[in-house]
């Protein structure tokens, strides 16, 4: 929360927010895998639903100023927009159970790929550009990833490939 400090908040005060947001990002995915197992379907629409939920939080940090508007952020960002990798897993596995491995290890591949990608891509926004824009660009990288979860989702659900 580097960006929370930049702006006036004090480290103690990002500091206990992204304890929280962690917290909440916990109890979402043991929330959102508890419901998943009580379903039959929609599992990618949720995963989709929550990163936009992220983007939104992201699209929330780029804009805020003050206490309140990175707590609401944060929140949304890093406690819901990172609770949809569960869900996404179990989505793609129902739907592919005779290829579990395969599909498992293309998926795991893309999610890794990022998870080392995008942090140092954001980061180096960040310290080259400013945190408004990286904000908003991890913002728009999260809408497209829930829209390419989508079209995956409808190409599944129109010619069940």
């Amino acid at each position: 929360m580097l960006d929370a400090v930049s702006e006036g908040i004090s480290s103690q005060t990002a500091g206990a927010l992204l304890a929280t947001a962690s917290v909440v990002s916990v109890l979402t995915r043991l929330l959102s895998g508890f419901s998943a197992d009580r379903r039959t379907g929609g599992h990618l629409r949720s995963a989709a639903f929550m990163i936009l939920i992220g983007g939104l939080g992201l699209a929330i940090l780029a804009s805020a100023r003050g206490d309140v508007g990175f707590a609401v952020g944060a929140l949304l960002s890093l406690g819901i927009g990172w609770g949809w990798n569960g869900l996404l897993q179990h989505g793609t596995l129902s739907l592919y159970r005779d290829a579990a491995a395969h599909v498992t290890g293309l998926l795991q591949t893309f999610v890794f790929a990022g998870a080392v990608l995008g942090p140092l891509w954001v980061g180096s926004m960040a310290a080259s550009v400013g945190f408004q824009i990286a904000w908003t660009a991890a913002a728009v990288a999260m809408a497209i990833s829930a829209i390419g979860i989508s079209l995956f989702r409808h190409r599944v659900r129109k010619y069940g490939v």
